[in-house]
Parts: structure tokens; C-alpha cells; sequence
């Protein structure tokens, strides 16, 4: 099982991509919360926590929580670099996507090392 965050599934809408999560992932594969997550944010942690599941999200105090608690989690970067490793798309694709995802939704990915190094 597999849970994400509305933002990881809304950034791979605006890049065209949305299909390609589940290429990437496989798919066979309430909790005392920081005070700090929202509402959907603490839903979705405590099913993963619950049902041993995987969680895709880019905030990075969830990311940082799921690290800190031993719950599998992705955020963006990670997913979109999966792409290009795991031979899905190349890294001219997944750059069309990242171009896609700032165009649409505003974001900025600041540096895209984590994403491209090999």
C-alpha cells in the first residue's frame, strides 16, 4: 500500500506524469502527530504507521518525521530522480516534467543535483 500526499500527486498531474507513480513504485508493495502537521498531513502518517504503508509527500517536516520514525517515504526529487534510474524516462523527460511542474503549480526546485547525479 502506498499513501500520498495531495501535493506529490498534484505536481505529477501538472507535469502529465501522473500514471508514471505507479511504474515508479510497484504498487504491491490517530498517532501523537507534531502539533505542526495539518489535518491531512496527520491522517496520512498515521495510516502508513498503521498499515506499515509507504508515503509519498514533499514537506519536509513530514519527510523529516517519516525519516526520523522508520516509515518509507518519498519526496519529489526522489520520485523524479526513481524516473530516469529505474530507465522509465530520460533526463531530458523528467527536466520536461520539472519544467511542467514550475509552470503550472510554482515550484522551484532550487538545485537539481539530488535529482541528476549519477
Amino acid at each position: 500500500m502506498i499513501i500520498s500526499d495531495a501535493n506529490i500527486l498534484s505536481s505529477f498531474a501538472a507535469a502529465k506524469g501522473l500514471l508514471l507513480l505507479f511504474d515508479i513504485l510497484h504498487e504491491d508493495v490517530i498517532y501523537v502527530l507534531p502539533p505542526s502537521f495539518g489535518l491531512g498531513e496527520k491522517e496520512a502518517v498515521a495510516l502508513c504507521l498503521r498499515e506499515k504503508a509507504s508515503l509519498l509527500s514533499n514537506e519536509k517536516r513530514v519527510v523529516n518525521y517519516c525519516l526520523r520514525n522508520d516509515i518509507p517515504c518519498l519526496n519529489l526529487k526522489a520520485l523524479l530522480r526513481l524516473l530516469w534510474k529505474d530507465g522509465l524516462m530520460s533526463k531530458a523527460k523528467v527536466k520536461t516534467m520539472m519544467v511542467r511542474m514550475t509552470k503550472v503549480e510554482g515550484i522551484v526546485f532550487k538545485t537539481t543535483e539530488e535529482i541528476f547525479a549519477d
